[in-house]
């Protein structure tokens, strides 16, 4: 196997990262045009932005949480009903706000601006859910496991070669101290 660098790893783990979010914004932004097709054909005299509708369903788990190995299933089924869920309906509420504030015509652009930046931090809290979520429910490969495994700083590759070495501890320096 060949040995990489910590930056190698991190790079081709954000692209990871990234590869996943495009994959996961492509199957809303398909709902969402299904979504909108069908207000459009709607009675209403105005259409909603597709933004503030709040309209946004928690994903159902994908994995069995009674066999993820560490974690009871309690522990996420709470975690996914109250937190991740809360965070939806936190994201609606703040959506429907916005909805009904671009009517108002007198409204002070701070006040709108306070609510956009709450929506920025609800939708980052459902996405960083639905990320968390969606990574649960499986063991890592033989060789993730036992690079992740070691607890000294270095990863050990599944030839048994350490890949990265371990770092010196340094001292914290004190200003003033």
């Amino acid at each position: 196997m060949k040995d990489i660098s910590r930056r190698e790893a991190i790079v081709k783990m954000a692209g990871a990262s990234a590869g996943i979010a495009v994959l996961l914004g492509e199957s809303s932004s398909a709902n969402a045009d299904a979504s909108l097709q069908g207000a459009a054909t709607s009675t209403t005299d105005t259409l909603t932005a597709r933004a503030f509708r709040g309209q946004h369903q928690p994903r159902p788990l994908s994995f069995d949480p009674a066999k993820l190995k560490g974690l009871s299933e309690s522990l996420i089924r709470s975690h996914w009903e109250n937190n991740y869920g809360g965070a939806v309906k936190a994201l609606n509420a703040v959506e429907q706000r916005l909805a009904a504030m671009l009517k108002e015509k007198d409204l002070p652009a701070y006040i709108y601006g306070d609510l956009k930046r709450e929506e920025l931090v609800r939708s980052g809290s459902v996405v960083l859910h639905e990320l968390y979520f969606a990574n649960l429910g499986g063991d890592p490969k033989p060789a993730v496991k036992s690079s992740t495994s070691s607890q000294s700083g270095s990863a050990v590759t599944s030839n048994g070669r350490k890949s990265l070495k371990r770092l010196p501890m340094r001292s914290a320096v004190v200003p003033g101290g």
